[in-house]
């Protein structure tokens, strides 16, 4: 019982599935019987994805270490439910990580996961370039919580997993730290480069969220739009359906809906919009420019996109990338007039007076 390893693997030895086999009788003597009625036995088995689990070193491949079963829990009893929190004598609470907690709810999470990752607001991928951001994603608690741009912040109210039972914003709405099905996130639902099921398993026609963005997103990325309806997905010229998060960042920013674009000027000028006020303003037609020409670049000699400055332009250079996709010579806009050739311009790029619908699907 010296390391995470064995610490996990003492407590899977009970948590596997199985009915107890050690109880008290006239030949065996334990301080106590437990018993799991059958019917929950699946709910406390938690070695099934053990491999993603937090207490396996680099779960979510970005080479987190492992954390054992009792920074979280106490096997000798809790205040709480789910024998959460290190009782500790002093001070008479439970505490994870010597902060003490209120409950079965986010504030077990932010005893570890306080401060913003160390490598927000710019994404660690999978491929370095292109890929899942599989680490800084998070702005820390202040920044989720944010009465305004906090998109999923504690308490709101319909941030519910569908089915379940938990609080509005609670972390395990979407995650669960035992591990899931799912490579990335410890997350419920599918959510990689292609499938975005995560995201639109709320965010469609039976809610909770009232923003169906679903009616626009292929079946394959978890949508309901016919595979390879042109544009749907945001899919453009590339024909691949757009992520969510190289728009979006699930656990807030510092911009309305979460905004969060992580794109670059060259191969040695990476930069982040959204992560500052101000950065982004889709209340105004230049604003949404800004935003779009986060990404695209103007079909013009000088390539001009957005600076991170409201309202100014930089010459962007064949050597800039946004998700593996290179900004000169494939997002490019290659079509249209004015709008597209002339970067200021009180012309917005969605909805009437402008030339494209949704954003989402931008026919």
């Amino acid at each position: 019982y010296n390391t995470t390893a064995q610490q996990a693997t003492y407590c899977l030895r009970c948590h596997d599935g199985t009915q107890p086999t050690r109880t008290v009788n006239a030949t065996t003597y334990i301080p106590y019987s437990v018993t799991i009625p059958v019917a929950n036995a699946l709910l406390m088995n938690k070695s099934i994805y053990a491999a993603r689990g937090h207490w396996t070193a680099g779960f979510n491949g970005s080479g987190a270490a492992g954390q054992s079963c009792a920074l979280c829990h106490d096997n000798h009893g809790s205040n709480y439910s789910k024998l959460l929190g290190a009782y500790d004598i002093a001070t008479s609470s439970n505490r994870v990580n010597s902060t003490a907690i209120t409950g079965n709810n986010n504030s077990v999470c932010y005893a570890c996961h306080t401060a913003a990752d160390p490598a927000w607001p710019q994404f660690v991928r999978t491929g370095g370039t292109t890929g899942y951001p599989i680490d800084g994603t998070w702005p820390g608690s202040t920044v989720f919580n944010n009465a305004t741009t906090g998109i999923h912040r504690t308490g709101r109210a319909n941030v519910v997993w569908p089915g379940s039972s938990y609080a509005g914003g609670d972390c395990k709405n979407c995650h669960d730290v035992h591990g899931t099905a799912n490579t990335y996130d410890q997350l419920r639902g599918t959510f990689n480069t292609t499938n975005f099921s995560t995201c639109l398993t709320c965010h469609d026609a039976t809610g909770p969220s009232t923003r169906n963005i679903a009616q626009y997103y292929w079946i394959s990325a978890g949508g309901t739009v016919t595979n390879g309806t042109d544009r749907a997905s945001h899919s453009g010229d590339a024909g691949v359906a757009t992520p969510c998060y190289n728009c979006h960042n699930p656990h807030g920013s510092a911009t309305p809906d979460g905004l969060l674009v992580v794109t670059q000027v060259s191969s040695a000028d990476t930069r982040v919009f959204g992560d500052a006020a101000g950065e982004f303003n889709l209340g105004t037609a230049q604003g949404v420019r800004d935003f779009c020409f986060s990404c695209h670049v103007i079909n013009n000699t000088t390539n001009l996109g957005y600076s991170g400055t409201a309202g100014t332009a930089v010459t962007i250079q064949n050597t800039a990338v946004v998700d593996g996709y290179n900004r000169v010579s494939q997002l490019k806009i290659t079509q249209g007039g004015l709008a597209h050739t002339t970067y200021l311009r009180n012309q917005t790029c969605i909805s009437s007076p402008g030339c494209h619908d949704f954003v989402h699907a931008p026919y």
